[in-house]
């Protein structure tokens, strides 16, 4: 197995991890989120090693939902919680 490979399977195991966090709750979707990000940007880079643009292209605009949804998951805890100890 070569660098190249171990990346990719570095990325794919970040993305298997993510999956199994129970969403349900806030730390399990903030776990979630965060090894998704991870494992995406890892397989972005992993894409553009190997040159397949369609995996770079995909994770590329993965990072930016995971990004986008854990910013958001982020504020609206802290909102909760600034307006439960009101």
């Amino acid at each position: 197995m070569n660098v190249i490979e171990i990346v990719g399977v570095i990325a794919s195991i970040l993305i298997l991890i993510s999956m199994c966090f129970n969403s349900s709750s806030y730390k399990g979707s903030l776990l979630m989120r965060i090894f998704n990000l991870i494992g995406s940007i890892i397989f972005t880079v992993y894409g553009s090693l190997i040159q397949a643009f369609s995996v770079v292209f995909l994770n590329g605009i993965l990072v930016f939902v995971n990004f986008y949804y854990l910013i958001d998951l982020i504020v609206k805890n802290y909102k909760k919680n600034k307006i439960d100890k009101e």
